[in-house]
């Protein structure tokens, strides 16, 4: 459901009426997980690092990525309140800056700059196999090359549920609403895999 906490009336009651709820952007909850949630990210993309060892080409590659998938993060989000397919809570959606207002078109900036570390932990995480065995002999039998694309497709089918499925479950914070018509299939094979697809292409592309 629309975030901002302008609250016009009309816009608000349009949207009660549509979704049936509480404007998500009023729940104090939202912009709390979204804080918790960027914790994690950060949490999740140091222990890859740490975990696979990438070299700096493929960080660098990772971190491309991970700037890819923001930005195409924030083309859907923008798209989807747009077309009102489901809509962000809390989190920051409008700075002022001199002055000077800057309105992320209903999109809390500070998701956007999460994404980036999720896109590089997506990226290090598909590409797991190769940098395991290339950090020890012992762990190469484990990970034989001929199952290394089996291992990327499934992951990210494997992250597009996980992702869709977050989406769904974050709706009793008041983070995220879905219009009706905005299934969870669609969230995860028309959104999500789009997504990881594009990142994976990116990290693929730019860590040789």
């Amino acid at each position: 459901m629309r975030t901002e906490h302008s609250g016009e009336a009309g816009a608000a009651g349009e949207e009660q009426e549509r979704n049936g709820a509480p404007l998500a952007g009023d729940d104090p909850r939202a912009t709390l997980f979204r804080l918790l949630a960027f914790l994690c990210q950060i949490a999740y993309a140091y222990a890859a690092v740490g975990a696979l060892r990438p070299r700096k080409r493929e960080l660098r590659a990772a971190f491309a990525a991970g700037v890819n998938t923001a930005l195409f993060d924030f083309f859907l989000e923008s798209l989807a309140y747009g077309n009102d397919l489901w809509y962000c809570g809390g989190g920051i959606q409008k700075i002022r800056v001199g002055g000077r207002e800057f309105d992320f078109l209903h999109v809390p900036i500070d998701m956007v700059a999460g994404f980036v570390l999720t896109g590089m932990t997506f990226s290090l995480a598909s590409d797991a196999p190769r940098l395991l065995r290339r950090r020890s002999v012992l762990l190469r039998p484990l990970f034989p090359p001929a199952l290394d694309a089996a291992w990327k497709n499934s992951f990210a089918v494997g992250a597009a549920l996980t992702g869709a499925a977050g989406d769904f479950l974050s709706k009793k914070w008041g983070v995220w609403r879905n219009a009706p018509e905005w299934t969870f299939p669609l969230c995860a094979f028309a959104a999500w895999l789009p997504l990881i697809a594009l990142t994976l292409f990116t990290y693929d592309s730019l860590k040789k």
